[in-house]
């Protein structure tokens, strides 16, 4: 763990002096003195490293040494979840026994907790009596008898012994009066008993004297025979109803169903989208102490009529599986919730907070270190799968992060497990919050948009997607006007279809020259275009290839429209300024760039953007002179030729049959001890343990059993099975079996191969397009060397076409070198981009013929020679 807890410290100790003390000792990220809610220092604080071991050698300097005059004591902090955690010993803490006792001892949770006791016996005593009543206590006689034999001593001495009859038609008077009173509100006239019964109605809420009080309480007959508060709410609900006091704003009528047969992963959220659209309010899931969900659940609603309408989806099904919904009634909840303060928050893990990530797969993450980078929490989630994105979020005027990030994973199951794990867990020094993250809003086709609108929505969805990336790009309206600069012609006698050239190679020829020159020019600013070959090749966060730009665009208009969005670092523009390469110094104003700038106008033409590969800038920059860079250039060759000569020379050493089968490994060998071993018989190449992922630790192996030994030579591998065969390594006999593995020489054969194919004078050229005629194929290659054919296989006949691929065919190797370096990057003949690849030149028209015969043939193929093919292949040989 990167966090230390220090305890003992002095009460008047401060946060300065305590960073200027642990600050020697590495990099701090937090620093935090703990204080009650009175402000009462506790004498101990938590401090926060970059790294584990920075906070070990803290941990080791600092421990029981002195600060004043207080030893302090210093230790590896533990995580929330922790369940080795030490046992609280302060006052303060609600599991400690200190706090126990004090809260047993004040005088005012005393007299509240025997409060409570005489209540909850008073009730239960009423609850029994109510029970043995049963259907008598509705009986009108039974309750004249009970207020005929009611004993005096619990009546008030002014009680009149009026009847139970006089007081129901005291009630109906007052009731007809009332209905009179709805039905005609118009023409009601103030009377003396109207007068007499407001003062009535509002005891509770006017301030009067006692003897004003009791007279009041004698007019009311209801109340006079009941003698205690809850017969009088028993027998008589309409005066309850007249003088209670309103509700509170804390409080609201709240109804509730009893729902069951929700077995299974259903959560609030499903019970939610079950009763839409109807407003539902708490729910409560009952589980059993394992905290398994057993079927049953509460749910209340804000009003009667929403209540009636859940009862009638009794007997639908949620998952598959039939509830039953019956009616409770209705009850007085809370409106405000109980303030929680930040260390009285629940340890386990809420379901709906793990339903709402399984839904969006997305994180938000609190408490980061302010030092903290995107790659560093990459680093820290990536062990639970793959991730989609992630978002810091950086201060703009400072450049610093905010202390948050968002964290979202392709597959959502993989972020629940990120959130069970790491949420409370420590992180750099610092104790991570991790919370579910909102959705991502989509781009969605709204009906009222024109087609126009959608198509552009759908275009910036679609702008991070791998599929459509070209590096080299050019639009071939940028690349007539360029032309025609650099030639002073008109743009018009470019696009000339009547000239004795076609038209589709002037373009094609204008446009791999202006290839050229922007490979050139991006090489001598550092830039490595070999990584833009490489389409499976990850993806920089910061650096961003702008194409499709008009011609004539300047470095001043590029910055303009980008450094809105953030500080720009290096800015790129060849001298075509067609193509930009643009750096940013934080990666998410790079992504709010790229999400803004994608296929919007820039001038009259739509911007194409295209995230750069990771190492597009090499580490260092050689100065910009001539003679400098032929000097690199040279030596950069030098240097990859005599290392792919050395790797020629290393693998074309290692013999067939050479690799080794080991079993019965003791798992906790290693690969070191295993190599160690197998060299006494010879010269190892290579000594591999096969491993699997540790379901329970994510980012750790776990060894298999067995693994791999690969000689040099045939006939170390002969000794090892002798010697070797049933030796022990840490405790396990090992056994050993010749192995069909397939070694690194076929990747020897293969690069040989590809040397030998590019040695030859003929090229394939692939999607070519079926307008495209021989002799303009000619004419754009011809401007490389002497041609010995060009050839357009065509189909079958009668129709005319080719089949959209064709062979060139040069005088010499030189020449065709010059031309596959040259178009193949980037050159469109008629929009369509063509694809150049080495031809096989020693394969003739029979052999050709020989192939394809034998992919039709029907027979398979026997073991034994027939004669007649023994007699063919005779003499073809000889």
């Amino acid at each position: 763990m990167s966090r230390l807890i220090v305890k003992n410290l002095p009460k008047r100790v401060k946060e300065s002096k305590l960073r200027q003390l642990f600050g020697e000792h590495g990099t701090l990220t937090d620093c935090t003195l703990k204080y009650t809610r009175d402000g009462i220092f506790r004498r101990f604080a938590f401090i926060g490293y970059k790294s584990e071991e920075e906070a070990k050698n803290a941990q080791k300097y600092l421990d029981k040494t002195f600060i004043n005059t207080d030893q302090m004591e210093v230790n590896i902090a533990t995580t929330v979840n922790d369940g080795e955690k030490p046992r609280a010993w302060s006052k303060y803490s609600k599991d400690s026994s200190a706090f126990q006792r004090k809260e047993k001892s004040d005088p005012a949770n005393i007299e509240k907790a025997q409060k409570e006791f005489e209540e909850k016996k008073k009730k239960e005593r009423a609850e029994r009596v109510h029970d043995l009543l049963g259907d008598l206590k509705d009986d009108e006689g039974f309750q004249e008898f009970l207020n005929v034999h009611d004993s005096s001593s619990k009546r008030p001495i002014w009680t009149n012994d009026t009847t139970e009859a006089g007081a129901k038609a005291s009630k109906k008077k007052k009731k007809n009066e009332k209905s009179s009173m709805k039905e005609k509100p118009v023409a009601v006239e103030e009377t003396d008993d109207m007068e007499e019964e407001e003062p009535n109605k509002k005891v509770k809420k006017t301030k009067i004297s006692d003897m004003d009080y009791l007279k009041a309480k004698m007019s009311q007959t209801d109340v006079n025979e009941s003698g205690s508060e809850s017969e009088h709410e028993e027998q008589d609900t309409t005066a309850v109803e007249e003088t209670a006091p309103p509700l509170s704003n804390s409080q609201e009528k709240r109804y509730s169903v009893l729902m069951k047969g929700i077995k299974g992963a259903c959560g609030a959220n499903t019970i939610i989208k079950f009763f839409t659209p109807l407003k539902v309010g708490k729910i409560d899931i009952v589980k059993s102490e394992l905290g398994v969900n057993i079927g049953v659940a509460y749910i209340d609603f804000f009003t009667e009529k929403d209540m009636e309408q859940a009862q009638k989806r009794s007997k639908n099904f949620i998952n598959g599986k039939k509830v039953i919904i019956k009616k409770l009634g209705e009850k007085m909840v809370d409106v405000e919730p109980k303030k929680t303060r930040p260390w009285e928050v629940k340890n386990f893990k809420t379901t709906e907070d793990e339903e709402g990530i399984a839904e969006s797969g997305r994180l938000f993450v609190r408490n980061l270190a302010y030092s903290c980078t995107e790659e560093d929490v990459e680093e820290l989630f990536k062990p639970f799968g793959p991730l989609a994105e992630v978002t810091l979020q950086v201060d703009r005027f400072l450049n610093k992060p905010k202390g948050f990030a968002l964290v979202t994973f392709m597959m959502p199951e993989h972020a629940v497990a990120a959130y069970t794990k790491l949420d409370g867990s420590i992180f750099q020094g610092r104790m991570l919050h991790i919370l579910p993250g909102k959705e991502k809003k989509e781009y969605e086709d709204a009906d009222g948009l024109t087609f126009k609108k959608k198509k552009e929505l759908e275009q910036k969805r679609l702008a991070k997607s791998s599929h459509n990336w070209n590096a080299l790009f050019l639009g071939t309206n940028a690349v007539a006007d360029v032309m025609a600069e650099k030639y002073g012609t008109s743009k018009g006698d470019i696009l000339d279809a009547e000239g004795k050239a076609s038209l589709g190679v002037r373009m094609a020829l204008g446009e791999t020259q202006i290839v050229s020159e922007t490979r050139d020019f991006l090489i001598e600013n550092g830039v490595c275009l070999d990584s833009f070959s490489q389409a499976t090749a990850p993806r920089s966060k910061t650096v961003i290839l702008a194409k499709n730009l008009p011609a004539g665009t300047s470095l001043d208009e590029l910055s303009t429209l980008f450094s809105k969005f953030g500080n720009l670092g290096r800015l790129l523009l060849p001298p075509s300024s067609l193509t930009a390469i643009i750096e940013f110094t934080q990666p998410n104003d790079a992504r709010f760039a790229f999400t803004k700038l994608a296929y919007s106008k820039f001038r009259h033409l739509p911007l194409y953007l295209e995230w750069a590969p990771v190492e597009v800038f090499k580490p260092v920059v050689a100065p910009k002179t001539e003679d400098s860079g032929i000097e690199s250039e040279t030596a950069a060759s030098g240097s990859k030729t005599e290392a792919g000569d050395a790797d020629a020379d290393s693998d074309s050493d290692e013999e067939e049959d050479t690799t080794l089968f080991v079993k019965n490994l003791n798992f906790e060998s290693k690969e070191e001890d295993l190599k160690s071993l197998f060299e006494k018989c010879g010269t190892v190449a290579k000594a591999n343990i096969a491993k699997k992922m540790d379901v329970k630790n994510p980012g750790k192996q776990l060894s298999m059993g067995f693994g791999f030994i690969q000689y040099k030579h045939k006939s170390s591998l002969e000794k090892a099975l002798k010697e070797l065969q049933k030796s022990e390594l840490d405790g396990h006999k090992l056994e050993l079996k010749r192995s069909n593995r397939v070694t690194q020489k076929d990747n020897v054969k293969q690069r040989k191969k590809q040397k030998e194919k590019a040695a030859s004078t003929k090229i394939l050229v692939r999607n070519i397009p079926f307008e495209a005629k021989v002799h303009e194929l000619s004419e754009l290659f011809k401007v490389f060397g002497e041609i010995k054919f060009v050839r357009l296989p065509k189909k079958l006949s009668g129709t005319g076409t080719h089949r959209g691929f064709g062979f060139v065919d040069f005088m010499s190797k030189e020449d065709a070198k010059r031309a596959f370096n040259a178009l193949c990057h980037s050159t469109h003949l008629y929009g369509r981009r063509l694809v150049l690849e080495w031809a096989e030149t020693e394969e003739n028209i029979d052999d050709l013929r020989r192939k394809v015969a034998g992919q039709f043939h029907d027979e398979p193929e026997s073991k034994k020679l027939k004669k007649s093919t023994f007699i063919e292949n005779l003499e073809r040989t000889v």
